[in-house]
């Protein structure tokens, strides 16, 4: 699967029922330990990308700001978004690996701080 299929998992991810979808929503599954990874549009203001790091970093979940337009996100799985909490262990893990490399990306850690994988 290359980056450009990442969209395709998110799909398949939607079917299966392990996303949440909005930001109140992803901050209520990542409070309830259910998110295992937040991905964020790249379209999104400074300040929701500035709340959701820090959301993601007081619940130990890790975020993702993705290239990714909220329209893409609609084209992939149906719902128009910029914030999807992704809700399996198995499909975070296979999207960290399909996702830009940490080179090509910020990823926030626990502590809020901006680090490389």
């Amino acid at each position: 699967m290359t980056h450009g299929n990442a969209l395709g998992l998110l799909g398949i991810a939607r079917r299966a029922g392990r996303l949440r979808f909005g930001y109140d929503t992803a901050v209520e599954a990542m409070k309830g330990g259910a998110a295992k990874l937040v991905l964020l549009s790249g379209e999104l203001s400074e300040k929701t990308k500035k709340n959701l790091r820090f959301e993601a970093g007081r619940y130990g979940v890790p975020a993702i700001e993705t290239a990714y337009t909220m329209e893409e996100f609609r084209s992939a799985m149906g719902k128009k978004t910029g914030v999807l909490a992704v809700c399996d262990d198995g499909f975070a893990e296979k999207l960290r690996r399909e996702l830009p490399s940490a080179e090509e990306r910020e990823e926030f850690a626990y502590d809020g701080k901006i680090q490389s994988e």
